[in-house]
């Protein structure tokens, strides 16, 4: 059994609202199974304008003979000019040796979408 504990330490400030996960600090932990699967739980942190900004994912990704299939739960929460905003998100992906499809619900301030993706 293996785990895996991470951290990033914050570079340098912007001066803009978005959510730049370069300049955030990011923690996390993971575990790899015997049969390949691998569980990661971390969270991106940004405080710097004092939003409260917190990502938080938990990923799950299974080895399928040459395939794999991984799947995100992503929860993002922070202030807003609306005020203290929580969303929820999801992504499954699946990975042929050269080739990939996705699909994303992603959680946005304003709107909520689905995201079809796929590519090499």
């Amino acid at each position: 059994m293996r785990w895996r504990v991470s951290a990033a330490p914050i570079s340098s400030p912007i001066f803009n609202l978005n959510f730049d996960p370069n300049d955030a600090l990011t923690f996390g932990a993971g575990h790899h199974s015997a049969n390949g699967s691998i569980y990661t739980l971390f969270v991106v942190a940004d405080d710097r304008l004092h939003t409260r900004q917190r990502d938080w994912h938990f990923n799950v990704r299974v080895p399928v003979s040459d395939m794999r299939a991984t799947l995100n739960m992503l929860r993002k929460s922070g202030l807003s000019d609306a005020g203290y905003i929580t969303a929820w998100g999801f992504s499954a992906t699946w990975d042929w040796p050269a080739w990939f499809v996705r699909l994303a619900r992603a959680p946005n301030a304003r709107t909520r979408v689905w995201r079809r993706e796929y590519g090499r």
